[in-house]
């Protein structure tokens, strides 16, 4: 029980007050902060909608990732920002889901324009940009380490505004009373988070939902 890897009280108490510290630090610095600086710039919840639809594969299984209905983060695809409907996602068919590399710094063995299944895809890096330092990557046919997930072929925007969009339509009441309680302290409306200003806020409410069911958790 003493070992430095093992399992005990002493090692739990130190999660637990690593937990208090993280939320703390949520609660009081990082989303009084945010509210704050959006709250000057709320003509930014017009801007910057990108491609209006979101994919989440879902995350923080409670029961194994084999009960996709025990995620914290439901599993789902929003489309064109409607709100109403949430569709079924189902990663492992072939079909479904590809990644695409057309914009990345990456190759595939069949083809850098062809996509594929994320459980069949390939990392090869393949750096093609300027040497560092450099100012701007505008003009460049590639940008990025990251790849371009598609579902059915229509390209998806993915990430904490994903899960969380996901999630609100979903009808998921803790991650829609965060939400809600964000929205109405900045006064705008839910289609504000199609925006700049909901993608800084979704990081910041990313991390407040993570904190608030670490700490469900460790307490159950």
């Amino acid at each position: 029980m003493n070992e430095v890897a093992a399992i005990n009280s002493e090692r739990l108490n130190l999660v637990s007050r690593l937990i208090g510290q993280a939320t703390e630090f949520i609660n009081e610095v990082y989303i009084p902060d945010v509210l704050t600086v959006a709250s000057f710039y709320k003509d930014w919840a017009q801007y910057g909608g990108g491609l209006s639809n979101y994919l989440s594969y879902g995350e923080f299984p409670t029961q194994g990732y084999a009960r996709t209905d025990t995620f914290k983060y439901p599993r789902g695809v929003v489309l064109n920002r409607d709100l109403s409907t949430v569709h079924p996602v189902n990663p492992r068919d072939s079909q479904e889901i590809k990644e695409y590399i057309a914009h990345s710094w990456y190759t595939y063995s069949g083809g850098n324009n062809e996509g594929l299944q994320p459980w069949a895809g390939e990392t090869n890096i393949k750096y093609t940009g300027p040497k560092p330092p450099f100012e701007t990557l505008e003009g460049s046919e590639k940008y990025s380490f990251l790849k371009t997930p598609r579902w059915k072929e229509q390209a998806m925007e993915v990430g904490p505004l994903a899960r969380l969009i996901v999630s609100f339509a979903a009808g998921r009441t803790d991650v829609k009373e965060v939400v809600t309680a964000t929205l109405g302290k900045l006064n705008v409306p839910v289609g504000a988070l199609f925006s700049t200003l909901g993608r800084v806020a979704a990081r910041a409410l990313d991390a407040d939902l993570a904190m608030i069911w670490l700490k469900s958790t460790s307490t159950s």
